[in-house]
């Protein structure tokens, strides 16, 4: 999937992506964002203070081990094990090399 951030929003945070009534600010949003994202991301509340702190989760138990590849993946429903596998085996496959006959 190719994202290709506007530069305004190059160092923005998730509070930047939300509207003065505190709703996904999706004017912004639809501009940039994949349409499958977009769907995922209706699912899920803006952050506002009723809520809770705002802080990184996910399916590892140190904060030090959080990526951003992979929350986005998750959300993304990227299936790259599968496809990891595949190519780690074309990639491991001792082959002879081949001549280019000009």
């Amino acid at each position: 999937m190719n994202l290709n951030i506007p530069s305004n929003l190059n160092q923005a945070t998730v509070a930047n992506l939300i509207d003065a009534i505190g709703t996904w600010n999706w004017n912004l949003l639809n501009d940039w964002v994949p349409n499958e994202v977009l769907r995922r991301l209706r699912s899920i509340p803006p952050p506002h203070d009723d809520f809770g702190a705002d802080e990184m989760t996910g399916s590892s138990k140190h904060a030090a081990d959080y990526a951003v590849t992979d929350m986005y993946g998750i959300i993304c429903n990227f299936q790259h094990m599968e496809t990891n596998m595949v190519w780690d085996r074309i990639w491991k496959l001792k082959l002879s090399k081949v001549e280019c006959q000009d």
